[in-house]
């Protein structure tokens, strides 16, 4: 073997750790071949004919049945609450059964004239689920127009509307003075 040979190995080595070292930092990593991004193609799952469809549980109350147990409870209470701190405060259903809406409105002795009045009002949702539509005026830090108007929906599960409520109590009841 020649000399030469070795004498430019040093270098070499000294680059592949300099190369290993930035790569290293940088996370540069050898890639695997990427796959195809065209989904495969699965077959569809076919129902024979004699296979029963899907039915709602009969074992899940309706929105109604619900309601009654869960809501109309909770704002006859939150009216009581508001009418101790000299609130006005009126609680109405409309309609029956799962086409029932349950609304709370509130009007404070502060309330500006011409606003909205702080609401909120529970319907039935899709699978079970309870749709919630709040909104009005609340008191409390005003915006860049002068008014803390807000309307807002969503739609929870039975054991979140005690955490909507807490919220839309915390609102209507807070003091800042």
């Amino acid at each position: 073997m020649r000399v030469e040979f070795f004498e430019g190995l040093p270098g070499v080595v000294a680059a592949l750790v300099v190369v290993g070292c930035i790569a290293s930092i940088f996370g540069f990593r050898v890639r695997k071949p990427a796959r195809s991004r065209t989904p495969a193609a699965h077959e569809v799952p076919r129902f024979e004919e004699g296979a029963i469809a899907e039915r709602a549980d009969p074992d899940r109350p309706s929105f109604g049945q619900s309601a009654q147990v869960r809501l109309t409870p909770q704002l006859n209470a939150l009216v009581e609450r508001a009418r101790a701190h000299g609130f006005e405060a009126l609680y109405e259903v409309t309609g029956e059964g799962e086409a029932a809406k349950h609304r709370l409105e509130v009007r404070r002795p502060d309330h500006p004239a011409g606003q909205p009045l702080p609401y909120i009002a529970f319907s039935a949702g899709d699978a079970g689920l309870v749709d919630v539509i709040f909104g009005g005026m609340f008191p409390g830090p005003i915006d860049h127009n002068g008014a803390d108007t807000e309307i807002d929906w969503r739609t929870v599960r039975w054991d979140q509307v005690d955490n909507v409520l807490a919220t839309f109590a915390h609102k209507l009841f807070a003091r800042f003075d």
